[in-house]
């Protein structure tokens, strides 16, 4: 029976490069993978290119850039793997890349780069990979005085036994690139307790009266700031809208998705930048355009049409609309209030919300409590980073600190 020091269960971002790590310390590891092809969120990541952290993230409010029941869990490993050590690896490797929004960074030439990159690094640590390969049972030994608890996994490449045992398999999103609950259900084998998920970075869907008037938008995008939730639970981000033919996308919105709750109103400020209402008051002292015309100097002019042909006191000339019209028009640009019927779901969510509960994981080194040897890495813990590169950092440094871990338990 072939024995490792650790086995990896999942070749995704934290997978890779958990197994690399591990291997650069001496041990003998094992990847398993479900999947034929490796990596294949980071491939499709970034429209192919990969935004593979973010320059901005300060690791001593790392924890702000992610939700969970505890986002405070995230601060130890992030303070100890930042985006710094990321980037000197891309350099080291000759990647080159740019930043393109907000300290969002990508490859140059393709996300490919990346994955080659963490799967050289594998195969220089001596990693073993395989790959398609599935895991039918596994079984924990006790601790005993001779030595620590063992993992044996059936696989459908045969029996393993490892002293640890990694799970990094994700979450739910993007079924259609081998997404499952596997870890989730390791962690209930286990006993380890399990936060509710739901698809997060979504799309959101409309129906009914309300969506009516948008309907025919597809295409048209914007930057808006965008709000939900209340008090303290509020949150606002000033992101790109897109909307698309069941409902509103892009960047703002996959930000909102991961804290709007079902049933809650989204308040959208069309145009953040301006002051409408003074804007509106001071063309209708010197101009004669009609209010759609008027509105795509700021608008899209689908949008602008659009916003005035279902009101009649907005469609005539500036010039000879009332005070109390306009001031209509710029509440409802600037307060657009509108609720979701629901998200796109897991087919097109980015991340997904919930997962291993983190009260359940020793934060300096991502293992179980309750359970030596076993660890939890990646989206399959209930860690969920912002758009634009905070996930793929929380893989990277989820997998480091667990990687530090299996070195010392080793030792």
């Amino acid at each position: 029976m072939p024995y490792f020091d650790v086995v990896i269960v999942g070749a995704g971002a934290a997978g890779l490069f958990c197994a690399a790590q591990a291997g650069q310390r001496g041990l003998r590891v094992l990847l398993i993978d479900h999947a034929e092809r490796v990596a294949e969120k980071i491939r499709i990541s970034g429209g192919g290119r990969c935004n593979f952290t973010n320059r901005h993230l300060d690791p001593r409010t790392g924890h702000q850039h992610y939700l969970g029941q505890n986002p405070q869990f995230a601060r130890s490993a992030l303070s100890r793997f930042t985006p710094q050590h990321f980037i000197d690896l891309v350099e080291k490797n000759g990647i080159a890349f740019h930043e393109k929004h907000k300290g969002q960074l990508f490859a140059d030439r393709s996300a490919q780069d990346i994955v080659r990159m963490l799967l050289d690094a594998c195969a220089l640590a001596g990693v073993q990979r395989w790959q398609p390969c599935t895991i039918e049972t596994i079984e924990a030994e006790a601790a005993s005085r001779s030595g620590p608890s063992r993992y044996r996994l059936h696989t459908s490449q045969g029996l393993v036994q490892a002293h640890n045992l990694v799970v990094a398999t994700g979450g739910l999103s993007i079924p259609k690139i081998g997404a499952t609950d596997f870890g989730y259900r390791i962690a209930k084998q286990f006993g380890l307790p399990i936060v509710a998920q739901r698809p997060g970075l979504v799309p959101l869907r409309f129906a009914g009266e309300d969506w009516a008037p948008y309907a025919d938008l597809a295409g048209v995008a914007l930057p808006v700031r965008i709000s939900t939730g209340e008090k303290k639970a509020a949150i606002a981000f000033d992101e790109d809208l897109l909307f698309t033919h069941r409902g509103l996308s892009g960047p703002a919105i996959l930000q909102i998705s991961s804290y709007w709750q079902p049933g809650q109103p989204l308040t959208i400020d069309l145009l953040p930048h301006l002051d409408i209402a003074a804007a509106l008051q001071e063309a209708k002292a010197s101009s004669k355009k009609q209010l759609p015309n008027l509105l795509a100097q700021w608008l899209p002019t689908r949008l602008a049409e659009a916003w005035c042909q279902h009101t009649p006191a907005w469609q005539g000339p500036v010039n000879q609309c009332s005070d109390k019209a306009l001031a209509q028009l710029a509440h409802s640009l600037s307060h657009w209030q509108i609720t979701p019927s629901g998200t796109e779901g897991y087919a097109k969510a980015e991340v997904t919300l919930g997962g291993v509960d983190t009260q359940a994981l020793a934060q300096q080194s991502m293992q179980a409590k309750q359970q030596p040897g076993l660890f939890f890495i990646g989206e399959v813990v209930d860690i969920t980073g912002w758009l634009g590169g905070y996930n793929f950092q929380w893989a990277w440094a989820s997998a480091y600190a667990c990687a530090q871990a299996l070195q010392a338990a080793s030792a």
